[in-house]
């Protein structure tokens, strides 16, 4: 085995397609590739037959392994003060809203008003899907609403939290996140606005409207 240190100008190195296996002096005798990153956390572990110097396979799994880290320690865990280790300086939010910055600064109060409204809120990743330098995350949470959420008082029901963000990394670092969420099914399990009627719910689901009706 042999453990690797990557810094951000290898991480570029291995995004460029450049082979870094002949200056590592790997062989097709070393078993496993370890590549861990400044703090010792392990950011990806691959057999030398699958990446053959850092295929662009080993890229998605280097940074699906980040996504992983950021959603266990910054999200759950609620370490905020973290988000510069795993945010690029010049990344780009692409929130829906004209009132958010578009920086990591928008980032901070995502996660700030998340974790205010839901403490209790604990996501577990059920889909993940890496290719090159994007990440695709599917991610749910079934926790309780216990503080202010843009002005709602907390209730104390209980709620599903789904979510789907998209990450685009390089070299190591999150350049741009795009985020989508329930919003309108969280509302309703909040009670601040009435459920869909039969009609409707069949029709959010393909049904389509009825030229005829009025």
């Amino acid at each position: 085995m042999i453990t690797v240190y990557l810094t951000n100008a290898e991480h570029a190195e291995i995004e460029n397609g450049i082979s870094v296996r002949k200056e590592l002096g790997l062989s097709e005798g070393e078993p496993e590739l370890v590549c861990l990153d400044a703090s010792d956390h392990e950011v990806g572990r691959f057999r030398y037959g699958e990446v053959a110097g850092y295929s662009i396979s080993g890229i998605a799994d280097i940074n699906k392994a980040i996504v992983s880290r950021l959603i266990d320690e910054v999200v759950n865990k609620k370490r905020i003060h973290e988000l510069p280790e795993f945010f690029a300086a010049d990344f780009l939010e692409h929130v829906p809203s004209t009132e958010m910055d578009q920086d990591i600064d928008a980032v901070r109060q995502l996660y700030s008003t998340l974790h205010t409204a839901f403490p209790d809120a604990q996501f577990t990743v059920k889909t993940m899907i890496g290719e090159g330098g994007l990440v695709a995350v599917h991610s749910m949470a079934t926790t309780h609403h216990l503080g202010e959420l843009y002005g709602a008082s907390p209730s104390g029901r209980q709620v599903t939290i789904a979510n789907i963000d998209i990450y685009r990394l390089s070299a190591g670092k999150i350049v741009e996140h795009w985020g989508y969420g329930n919003d309108l099914g969280l509302a309703q399990q909040l009670g601040l606005c009435p459920p869909l009627t039969p009609e409707l719910a069949e029709n959010s689901t393909g049904g389509g409207l009825d030229a005829n009706a009025r």
